[in-house]
């Protein structure tokens, strides 16, 4: 799960989610007939078919730590959480993908049942693998950025969530006003505006539910009137997790800040008290300010909860730590050497 090839696969997944998660919503305005769009479709629908292969064949991290590389463990694993979900979501894609490309006569059979539509719909699955875009978010902001970049890209981790569900609302919004009709529903007063146009009217109404923020767009129908009661309680519930989650990340910010301020000012009251050189202060306070620019030199007695972890996988994250000093040694750099080569076990 850690090679060259799964990082690029993985990335290009997340490539892949960010497409589905901006398009899918849109087909509400029947995008579907642009080239470009076509074109990506058909190679997420292809590639989507391929993660199944290639998940039966990529390791996974046992509850031990451990990387788990036996074929038979790995697809009874994949079995067991998402396989079922990745399957059904290429089958609809494909199918969906046939029937709109396909023309002629099935397409029209398939129209006039109305299973065209049901495919579409049946393509929102695909919103599911948001789930491991945001786990794997988590992975990488978890030990590879700073405290105060782990910050910024935890609020990011909030923000970017609620707009792409807002871009979600704000689509279905749309759909419906175009269901009831150009004379019944909100798009009435709005029928001469262009889509994109429209889609930035049903966008501002969505972030107006979630917000105290007005909006000049008045339901009209009984349809419209029970989806925006749902969105406004579900906004409500997402507005005040948000505002929770936003305000814990930047209390916790603050805290350390204060920490650093108050170790600051305990400096500069002792060089005060003692009537130290100016210049000589001012390079003691300079040199306090920028400790924290640098990261802590920490140790593994620091960190009793180690111990806790699996003997092995506590085995393996020794190593890491301290090969670079132990391969020094003659005879254990040539150990490392055989273990990293493959030509010893």
């Amino acid at each position: 799960p850690t090679s060259r090839f799964r990082l690029t696969w993985d990335i290009s997944s997340l490539v892949l989610l960010l497409w589905d998660l901006t398009f899918l919503p849109l087909l509400a305005f029947n995008i579907e007939d642009v080239p470009f769009v076509s074109v990506v479709s058909w190679a997420a629908a292809l590639f989507w078919v391929a993660d199944l292969g290639v998940n039966f064949i990529s390791g996974y991290q046992t509850p031990d730590g451990l990387i788990e590389t036996r074929l038979k463990n790995i697809a009874r694993h994949y079995i067991s959480t998402w396989f079922v979900v990745d399957l059904l979501v290429a089958l609809f894609d494909l199918a969906a993908r046939v029937v709109v490309g396909g023309g002629g006569v099935i397409a029209r059979a398939f129209r006039m049942w109305r299973l065209l539509r049901l495919l579409k719909m049946m393509r929102m699955l695909r919103l599911a693998r948001a789930v491991k875009m945001v786990l794997l978010f988590d992975e990488i902001i978890g030990v590879s950025f700073s405290r105060p970049a782990s910050l910024v890209l935890g609020i990011f981790r909030i923000l970017v969530p609620l707009a792409f569900f807002a871009h979600f609302i704000a689509c279905s919004w749309y759909a419906i006003g175009e269901v009831e009709g150009e004379d019944a529903g909100w798009i009435a007063d709005y029928k001469d505006l262009p889509k994109f146009q429209l889609y930035l009217l049903a966008f501002q109404w969505t972030i107006a539910q979630f917000t105290p923020a007005p909006t000049a767009i008045k339901t009209s129908t009984i349809s419209e009137l029970i989806f925006a009661t749902m969105v406004f309680f579900l906004g409500l519930v997402l507005f005040s997790s948000l505002i929770g989650r936003v305000t814990a990340l930047l209390t916790s910010r603050a805290a350390e800040a204060s920490k650093d301020m108050a170790l600051f000012d305990n400096v500069r009251s002792l060089c005060l008290a003692r009537e130290v050189p100016l210049g000589l202060a001012n390079r003691v306070l300079k040199s306090v300010s920028n400790r924290k620019r640098h990261d802590q030199w920490i140790v593994e007695e620091d960190v009793p909860c180690l111990t806790t972890m699996p003997k092995a996988l506590l085995a393996e994250f020794r190593s890491a730590l301290y090969s670079d000093v132990l391969c020094t040694h003659p005879l254990f750099g040539l150990l490392h050497a055989g273990q990293r080569s493959g030509t010893l076990d």
